[in-house]
This record gives C-alpha cells, sequence and structure tokens, in this order.
C-alpha cells in the first residue's frame, strides 16, 4: 500500500500484504476435478441425463443422444425439452414441473415415452430433480430405456396368451392378483370378473369354504398340501360345473411379499380318454376271451352237429327218433350262430368281403326289415347318391343294418318312427385325433335312427359289451351289438353311438371308402356236395373232432388214412406208401404244423391235392403260411 507523504518527509515506506492462496488453488482445482469426476461419471452412466433451464437443453450426457437416436449433443443441445416427449405426456409434465418449482422438492418418478429424432416412440422412466434456486430454476433429468422390459413384458404376455392351462397369481391373502385369457376358457370367468377375488370362488364345497384356513396354516408352518408340487384336486366352472384339475403351485416374493402362481390343467378331456382307453382295453380282453371260447366250443359244436347231420342221413322218415335228433341239430346250428357272433364281436371271422354300394344294402336289407320290426314301427330311409362304395363282407353288413334295427325295435315296444340313412362324409384329422384306430379320411356313414326310450351315459359306454344288456331275461342275449361292434371293426370302419333319454338313439357306422379303381368282385357259385371214391389222408389232432371227420367222408365213399399228427402222418406214409388222392389237415397242430406236412407230403407225392381246415379263425392261417391274400 502506498500513501503520500509530505517533502520534508524522510525515506519513503512500503508496506507489502501477501496472501497465502495455496489452499484457495487447491479448492478451485478440486473443483474442477470434481466437475470432471461428474462429467466423466454422467458420460459412463447407462441412464440418459440431461439438464435443462429456460426451457432450453443446456447439457446432456451420451447415453441420451443414443437414447434419441442423435448424431452428437449438438443435435440436443439448446432445444425444448418437452420436444423429446411423446405429446400424450405434455400436459402431465408441465403440471409435476410447476408442481416441483413451488415445493422446491424432487417429483416421484413416472414411466412415460420419448419420441427419437426417426420418430420411434421409446417408453422410460423419468425422474426430475431441482438443481438451482427457485428464482433461476434448472432441471437435472434421469431417463431409464424400459425398452428391453416392456418387450419381456409382451413376451411374457404373449406366452401366457399362448398357455391352455390357466394360470393365476394370488397374494398372501389368497387374493387373484393376475390370471391368463385361458382363465375365461376353462372357468368361464373373465379376467376382470376375477382379479381382486378370493381364489376360493375356483373351488367346490368344502375347500371353498377352508382355503383361507389352509393358505392361513402354511403361511404359519410352512407345511404344504400343494405348494411346491402337483395335485389333483376338483374346481367350479362359474355356471356350477365341477370338474377334475390338476394343480401345480410355485411360491414368490414381490417386494417382500409373499405371492404364488398356480398352474390349473383342466383333466376333462384327459379322463373321457382315460376311460376310452380304459373300454378299448377291456373290450379288447372281452374279445380275446370270447374268440377263445368260440374257438373250444366250435370243436365241440363240430362233434354235436356232425353226429347228428350222420344219424339224420342214416334214419328212415318215419324212424320216431328223428324229431330229438332234429332238435338236437336245430339247436347245435343255434349255438353255432352264438359261436359266430362272438366271433364277429372279437374280430376273428373268416370275411370275404367284396366291393359294393350301401345303399343296394340298405335297399335290400329294408325289404326284409319291414317284416321283422312290425307293422307298428314306420321305416324310412333316405339314401345319399353320392355315398362312395365300400369293401365289406355282404352277409354281415346285412347282419349289422339287421342287428340294429331289431335293437331299435325292442326299444320302441310300442310303435314309433325308424330311419336308415346313408351319407358320404370326410372324417378329418381333428376327429379322428381323439377316437381309438379311426384314421382320418373319406367314409360311407350308415346312420340308424329309432324314436324310442333312448338310453343313459352309463348303459350308453356299456352298449357294445358282449352279454351286456338292458333287457328282460330271456328277451336277448346281450350279443346283437357286440357283433355289430366287431364286424365293423374287423372292416376297418368304426361305430358312434348318440342317444337321449326319452327322445331315441341313432347309430352311425363309418366304413371307408374302397378305392376306386378295385374291380368289384362276382359272387362265387354254390356247388352241390358229391361224394368219391378216391384216398384221403385225414389230419387232425382233436381226437373227437377227426372222428367226425373220418365217418363224414366215409360216408360219402372215400377211403380214409387217418393220423394224429404231421409226424404220426409221416410215419404212417413212409412205411406204406399207400395212394394217396388228397390230404386234409388241420393248420394248427403240435410239433408241425398243417403247411410244413403239406410240403412234405408234396415231396413224396407230386400233384397230390390239399385241403386246409382249421377251428382258429384269427390270423394263425396266416401266419402258419396257408393264406398270401
Amino acid at each position: 500500500m502506498y500513501e503520500p507523504r509530505a517533502a520534508d518527509a524522510g525515506p519513503p515506506a512500503v508496506v507489502v500484504v501477501v496472501v497465502d492462496v495455496t489452499e484457495l488453488k487447491r479448492t478451485e482445482q478440486a473443483i474442477r476435478e470434481g466437475e470432471e469426476r461428474h462429467r466423466m461419471l454422467l458420460d459412463v452412466l447407462p441412464e440418459a441425463v440431461f439438464v435443462h433451464a429456460g426451457g432450453r437443453v443446456v447439457f446432456c450426457n451420451p447415453a441420451l443422444v443414443r437414447l434419441m437416436g442423435a448424431a452428437s449433443a449438438d443435435d440436443l443441445l439448446g432445444t425444448n425439452p418437452f420436444d423429446m416427449a411423446h405429446p400424450d405426456y405434455h400436459a402431465r409434465l408441465r403440471e409435476r414441473v410447476a408442481a416441483m418449482t413451488e415445493v422446491g422438492r424432487p417429483s416421484h418418478g413416472m414411466e412415460m415415452r420419448v419420441v427419437r429424432l426417426d420418430g420411434r416412440a421409446v417408453p422410460v422412466y423419468s425422474m426430475t430433480a431441482l438443481l438451482s434456486p427457485l428464482d433461476r430454476p434448472e432441471y437435472l433429468v434421469a431417463l431409464s430405456d424400459l425398452t428391453d422390459r416392456e418387450r419381456s413384458v409382451e413376451l411374457l404376455g404373449a406366452v401366457m396368451r399362448s398357455v391352455l392351462d390357466a394360470v393365476v397369481t394370488i397374494d398372501e391373502r389368497g387374493v387373484v392378483r393376475s390370471v391368463n385369457p385361458s382363465i375365461e376358457r376353462i372357468f368361464g370367468h373373465s379376467p376382470a370378473d376375477l382379479v381382486g377375488r378370493n381364489l376360493s370362488v375356483l373351488m367346490p364345497e368344502p375347500h371353498r369354504s377352508r382355503h383361507d384356513a389352509y393358505l392361513a396354516a402354511y403361511l404359519r408352518t410352512g407345511n404344504a398340501r400343494v405348494v411346491g408340487g402337483t395335485l389333483e384336486v376338483e374346481a367350479v366352472r362359474k355356471d356350477g360345473t365341477v370338474f377334475p384339475a390338476e394343480v401345480t403351485v410355485t411360491e414368490f416374493r414381490l417386494e417382500g411379499v409373499r405371492h404364488f402362481t398356480g398352474v390349473i390343467r383342466d383333466l376333462t378331456e384327459r379322463r373321457k380318454l382315460e376311460n376310452q382307453f380304459r373300454q378299448a382295453q377291456k373290450m379288447e380282453a372281452v374279445g380275446q376271451l370270447a374268440g377263445g371260447v368260440a374257438h373250444d366250443f366250435n370243436n365241440l359244436l363240430t362233434v354235436i352237429n356232425g353226429y347228428s347231420e350222420l344219424l339224420l342221413d342214416e334214419m328212415e322218415a318215419s324212424d320216431a327218433r328223428r324229431e330229438s335228433v332234429t332238435e338236437i341239430r336245430s339247436a347245435g346250428e343255434r349255438a353255432s350262430g352264438l359261436t359266430s357272433q362272438l366271433l364277429a364281436f372279437s374280430r376273428q371271422s373268416v370275411l370275404e368281403p367284396k366291393i359294393l354300394d350301401p345303399n343296394s344294402v340298405v335297399a335290400d336289407t329294408g325289404k326284409m326289415l319291414t317284416r321283422l320290426i312290425g307293422e307298428d314301427v314306420r321305416l324310412t330311409t333316405s339314401l345319399d347318391p353320392r355315398a362312395g362304395r365300400v369293401k365289406v363282407d355282404p352277409g354281415q353288413f346285412g347282419q349289422v343294418l339287421m342287428n340294429l334295427a331289431v335293437n331299435a325295435r325292442d326299444a320302441m315296444p310300442t310303435g314309433g318312427r325308424l330311419t336308415i340313412e346313408t351319407r358320404d362324409v370326410f372324417l378329418d384329422d381333428a376327429y379322428a385325433a381323439g377316437r381309438d384306430e379311426v384314421r382320418a379320411g373319406r367314409y360311407a356313414m350308415t346312420a340308424v335312427t329309432d324314436t324310442g326310450h333312448g338310453m343313459t351315459e352309463e348303459v350308453r359306454t356299456r352298449v357294445f359289451e358282449p352279454f351286456f344288456t338292458t333287457k328282460g331275461e330271456g328277451k336277448g342275449t346281450g350279443l346283437g351289438l357286440a357283433t355289430v361292434f366287431g364286424i365293423v371293426r374287423q372292416s376297418g370302419g368304426h361305430v358312434e353311438v348318440y342317444s337321449e333319454v326319452g327322445i331315441g338313439t341313432t347309430f352311425k357306422v363309418y366304413l371307408p371308402v374302397a378305392d376306386a379303381s378295385e374291380p368289384v368282385e362276382a359272387a362265387a357259385d354254390v356247388a352241390l356236395v358229391r361224394g368219391g371214391t378216391e384216398t384221403v389222408l385225414l389230419v387232425e389232432d382233436q381226437a373227437n373232432v377227426r372222428r367226425i371227420a373220418l365217418l363224414a367222408l366215409q360216408a360219402r365213399g372215400y377211403a380214409v388214412i387217418e393220423a394224429a399228427d404231421g409226424q404220426d402222418a409221416l410215419r404212417l406214409v413212409d412205411a406204406d406208401r399207400p395212394r394217396l388222392d388228397i390230404l386234409v389237415t388241420d393248420v394248427v397242430m403240435p410239433g408241425m404244423s398243417g403247411r410244413q406236412l403239406a410240403e412234405a407230403i408234396c415231396v413224396r407225392y407230386p400233384g397230390i391235392k390239399v385241403l386246409y381246415m382249421s377251428g382258429y379263425t384269427d390270423d394263425a392261417v396266416v401266419r402258419h403260411g396257408i393264406l398270401h391274400a
């Protein structure tokens, strides 16, 4: 500091003041370094940050440049911050800025959308804070890009919409928080109807009343009956229908609160398929048993009927015993009819399928049905000219119609209407998927409909079981519909039954349409059986069957050499070398089959004729190499 002095004063004096600014410099350096660190932090921050003051953007970090699709910060600096926001949010943003300026505190965050420079709207979460005094306010805005979250939510929503099972989320009070669209298809409740309600609305009693207690007990003890596993339960639809369901429950925490997600699968269709499968297994087992019984029974009937025929051939017309033998033969023939029905049910009949027009069979059979069903039942037919030809045994197809007509007549004891119609139909994959042994394709459908008393569901499910009947004692064998089932299945088709109590019943027989190029087979001529003088080698392991065959051949003039099996026959032939004209042999025998025996005999007797016979009507003949067709 310098002060003027008088002229006569002594030498001038200088006062020097030295101020240490080290700390100031350090502070300024620290501020610059802090600002640099803050700038670096903002530059690497993944959230977009910008500052606006006076209605203009005065700072932005690289994340905002990327979020907005700008080339550089220069594209954003100086612009109006509201231009970044989607127009739908302008009013709300101005209200929040005004409120924040008034109180001087940061606002709560909000979800919104910003519009990039290329015009695409991007979902963000926005937080705003006041940086400077209220007289010259500056605002710091941080934006978090929610695109990935929104995509995840959209993906989750798409997945939940595609899930066929019902998915329900509840809180620890049992209140439904979210559901997927399948809930409405399964339960009949709309999502809006369920959210906010107690989950117990989906449960029948007594579980509905006990649900809150179940949940409270689990929260208290951790002992789970459902959580963490899968359980089959009963559920109830909005209309009160109770149905079987499978439930899988998992637990999770959301913001510290325990929640539960349940996946509910409707088991109604599965139960139906399981019941159909069990029914099919039962029918298959019964069919195998029926076929085995029929085979053994046929051997006995061969003896009974054969000896009856022999006795009748030997008796004079005036013989008093002839009537008794005739009754024995008639009973045997009726028993043979029963075995034929058993074999038809078990699909072990020997068929002679031919290409035929189902309309012709219906028309021909209808002429006989009018006498069979009685005058009080009115028969009408409706034949589709487009119905394709089918390959089926004509006699057995006629038997199917006869059996269905008789069954319908019995269901209309006081009269009614019987309708037989044919239709050309196409069964698609969806139809075939839930039905055993059914393939998609073109079918000729023959429907037999009555106006009788109908059937309950329990009866309907058992209607094809052999010996099952609802008729009184002595009024039916219970084999009529079983025979229909077997014939149709063996012919490559299937049968559907529709019935309502008090309204009537419809049986629909579906037979696959035959290849149009397959020729129609001509019926074989029936020739009269005559006798002969040739020598027959008869080979049959069943002694009683062999005996009746021996007597029958001898009665027709044939010389017969009998053998108990293939080895026995070869020993006789090799020992005596008899003259042989024909070999009559059983197919299925112990040790050596009929086919093997025939090959050995043909080596010894070139040109010998061979006649095969068998009591087996399944594929045993084919497996033993007899039939090739």
